[in-house]
């Protein structure tokens, strides 16, 4: 794993700038990362084909909520400083109807699960840090520092984001689902999830 000053020190390192103890640094290099690292950082967090930030919450809806004169029946809770992937019912079908105000969730569903990517991360798999490097170190490039220019660090972004997208897909761990029996599953990467998707009897005891 990869903590943010170390990636912020490779990207201070290909822009020939020198590298900072903590990020809290209060020096101009310091004060350089922290300018651009939460917006370069977070956008690559909340890509949703990097499964590795994602968290999985099943919500029941606030007892307190009266739902009369309103547009939405139930009243969620959801956690702060985060970024809403996917909001499902209890069949694990999307849910695309709903209104998101500040750390609550409305909608006509309940209950509820979402997948959600807490934005204060801390600490990134190796292979998506190596790409983090190049896209901070691009945002932090200027005309005449360091050995690259802005447009080579985003061509050597473009690579590595690549590499890591590959290795993610190859890791992403299977979800299981029961069909019919509970000994019986299915193993879903993607896609079909419900045994409706599936021809008849083509899972379950035999």
């Amino acid at each position: 794993m990869m903590t943010e000053v170390q990636i912020a020190n490779r990207a201070l390192d290909e822009v020939g700038k020198a590298p900072i103890s903590t990020m809290s640094d209060t020096s101009p290099n310091g004060k350089l990362v922290r300018r651009h690292f939460d917006s370069v950082i977070r956008t690559i967090v909340a890509d949703p084909d990097f499964w590795e930030f994602d968290l999985v919450l099943a919500l029941s809806p606030n007892t307190s909520y009266n739902s009369d004169n309103n547009v939405y029946d139930y009243e969620y809770d959801i956690p702060a400083n985060n970024g809403i992937k996917n909001v499902w019912d209890e069949n694990e079908d999307s849910i695309t109807k709903y209104d998101l105000q500040t750390n609550k969730l409305y909608c006509n569903i309940n209950p509820i699960s979402i997948k959600y990517v807490k934005y204060n991360v801390t600490a990134f798999p190796e292979y998506i840090g190596n790409a983090m490097v190049f896209a901070l170190a691009a945002a932090m490039a200027k005309k005449g520092e360091g050995g690259t220019s802005r447009t080579e660090l985003m061509n050597l972004y473009k690579v590595w984001d690549t590499k890591a997208r590959k290795i993610s897909k190859n890791q992403r761990r299977p979800r299981q689902y029961a069909i019919d029996e509970p000994y019986s599953f299915l193993e879903v990467r993607g896609g079909n999830r419900r045994r409706s998707d599936f021809p008849p009897a083509t899972f379950g005891p035999s």
